[in-house]
């Protein structure tokens, strides 16, 4: 989702409690936005023209009794380490992330990545610690210091629009870049939805992380953030066929135009 109508939903939202509380004005009363609404709102904005039948919903709408405990108990032998923000994308629904001061259950703490999350535990929150663990990125979850937080693998690299190598590369070789990372990327979107009925649907720059060879293409390109709103279940009718034309799709869409290539 767009930065731009992030802000725009938040001030739609604020602006008219704001002028109920400095107005003179007999109060106006604004209808309450249900859950099913925001949620129609942000998968319109993470899918488009690109939202399928085979899409479902949310990948936190399915949850058992044990995975609504993921946030039950306090991760007390946690030491947090630096802040990663803004040098990572901290997205728009969580609080930022942290590396790890000292290892964690056998984890070296170079592998280990933190993200807190605002509260409180609901099925955002505990719909992403399934998908971390379905996709084996998962390590814990609890509270430190009364707030969600998340342990998770780190993944290599670093989102390609960071990288000197795309800063400097003129609008051509951003597009060799972009065509090398594709098929990367479809691998882990398709077998995924595939083998886990998860589909990763947020392909943003800032969510793909990148290493290069020795003559700056592309090595390895790897898909993070497994939070709300960009994460569905897949149905099971949907076919590998079905799943690569929509992902297809949703490259050019939502990537290459992000990219602003220029």
């Amino acid at each position: 989702m767009s930065r731009l109508s992030l802000i725009l939903h938040v001030f739609l939202f604020v602006l008219p409690l704001w002028l109920d509380g400095t107005t003179h004005a007999a109060p106006r009363r604004f209808p309450e936005v249900s859950q099913a609404e925001l949620d129609a709102f942000y998968r319109h904005e993470v899918l488009g023209d690109r939202d399928r039948l085979w899409v479902k919903d949310f990948y936190g709408q399915d949850l058992s009794e044990k995975d609504k405990q993921a946030f039950k108990e306090p991760l007390t032998d946690v030491r947090l380490g630096k802040i990663l923000t803004p040098e990572v994308d901290s997205g728009s629904f969580n609080k930022g992330l942290f590396t790890l001061a000292a290892d964690y259950k056998g984890h070296d703490a170079s592998d280990v990545v933190v993200k807190f999350l605002f509260g409180p535990a609901k099925e955002e929150a505990w719909g992403e610690v399934k998908a971390l663990k379905d996709v084996g990125y998962f390590i814990d979850s609890g509270l430190i210091n009364d707030q969600l937080a998340i342990l998770m693998t780190k993944i290599n690299g670093t989102p390609i629009k960071d990288t000197q190598v795309w800063i400097k590369a003129n609008r051509s070789k951003r597009e060799r870049l972009l065509n090398q990372m594709k098929p990367l990327v479809k691998d882990e979107i398709v077998n995924w939805a595939c083998t886990k009925r998860l589909l990763h649907a947020d392909l943003r720059l800032a969510n793909i992380h990148v290493t290069f060879n020795n003559d700056k293409t592309i090595n390895s390109s790897k898909v993070l953030d497994f939070g709300y709103p960009g994460v569905y279940r897949v149905s099971r009718f949907a076919t590998r066929s079905m799943i690569e034309k929509w992902f297809d799709l949703q490259w050019e869409n939502r990537q290459n135009l992000r990219a602003k290539l220029a």
